[in-house]
């Protein structure tokens, strides 16, 4: 285990759709301890898979985000605090977003803020639209690259929570973004 400014070397173990696991030694010489790389803690290029920027048996540079019922989760990049002004979005306004990634849990839509800073945040699967939701279905209904209507649910640091489901306070009635000329769901490309 070496460190270089908070982060750390570790040893990737194995690799998968959703992430990976590094093995980190403490630097006493104490019991190495596992760690989870999220998928989205990965700096994956568009189009890119875990695999393609892991490998198993490579050193990897990490830092220690959180320790989660004995497991620490890392990642490869300092968060980057979701701009200030995905703060001030009301709940009931419709964002234009672009579908970045699908994974089984939910959908990454990268959005742009009125003030024109861009972030990628996590449409949820529960998130998706009312009523149960199979996985499948997001893959089958959402194509990475496609246009959506999503609103901001919650900003917590490095966190941007959206929906594709109408906020209690819609109604029948949505207040969308002046971009948006198409109802809030999926817009057609």
């Amino acid at each position: 285990l070496h460190r270089k400014k908070n982060f750390l070397t570790g040893l990737v173990q194995e690799t998968c759709e959703g992430g990976a696991y590094v093995l980190l030694q403490p630097p006493d010489g104490g019991i190495a301890v596992q760690g989870v790389l999220r998928r989205q803690e990965i700096n994956l290029k568009d189009g890119e898979t875990v695999e393609d920027v892991l490998k198993v048996g490579e050193e990897v540079e990490v830092l220690v985000k959180s320790a989660e019922n004995g497991r620490l989760v890392l990642s490869m990049a300092k968060p980057a605090l979701v701009p200030s002004a995905f703060k001030e979005i009301p709940e009931d306004l419709w964002l234009r977003g672009v579908v970045k990634d699908l994974l089984e849990f939910g959908v990454f839509v990268a959005v742009q803020a009125p003030t024109g800073e861009e972030y990628t945040g996590l449409v949820h699967i529960s998130q998706y639209k009312e009523g149960f939701v199979e996985k499948a279905l997001l893959a089958k209904e959402l194509k990475v690259g496609q246009e959506v209507s999503v609103r901001v649910i919650e900003v917590d640091g490095n966190r941007l929570s959206l929906s594709m489901k109408p906020s209690a306070k819609d109604g029948k009635e949505r207040t969308r973004s002046p971009a948006l000329t198409a109802p809030a769901a999926v817009v057609p490309l």
